[in-house]
């Protein structure tokens, strides 16, 4: 007959009959988890975005994260999917354009978003939400450096049409 126990890692140290007794450990030290994920803008620009979440599980709610995942495994499926929903939502509010010049503003919104959707849900405390890579396809990478490079032309000449001027 097996009793099933879990326990969490700490620096304790501890005796017991490991042939009668069943353990599942936790690992309460901060965990990484990487998602990959495709999403489109307002303006219906297609990117991939990479993010990595950090969190870490309330050792108090182990016996809780047992009963309803099983595993550390299935608790990192389940923050992902939730991770992935909601940047999907928190950038589709964007156009494309306006994620590239304001990057460094909505990152903390995903983190907040993720970070209230996660927390208390899931017995674990997300401790950063950091994305870090967006890609847009090609051609439109390729028509933001084209823009870029107009502007400057106009700039340039613009320039020389107000030194001209002033001379």
């Amino acid at each position: 007959m097996f009793f099933s126990n879990f326990i969490t890692k700490s620096s304790l140290s501890y005796f017991d009959f490991h042939l009668v007794n069943e353990y599942t450990y936790f690992d309460t030290t901060i965990q990484k988890l990487d998602v990959s994920t495709a999403s489109y803008s307002s303006d219906a620009q297609t990117m991939e975005i990479q993010m990595t979440i950090q969190y870490k599980i309330d050792a108090t709610k182990a016996e809780n994260i047992l009963t309803e995942y099983t595993n550390m495994t299935s608790l990192a499926q389940r923050i992902e999917k939730v991770a992935d929903d909601n940047v999907k939502t928190v950038l589709s509010q964007y156009t494309a354009m306006k994620i590239i010049e304001t990057r460094a503003k909505i990152s903390p919104e995903v983190e907040s978003v993720i970070k209230n959707e996660v927390d208390d849900k899931y017995y674990v405390t997300v401790t950063a939400v950091n994305l870090t890579d967006i890609q847009f396809t090609d051609e439109f990478e390729k028509s933001v450096e084209n823009k870029v490079i107009a502007e400057q032309e106009k700039e340039a000449e613009d320039k020389l049409f107000n030194d001209a001027n002033s001379a």
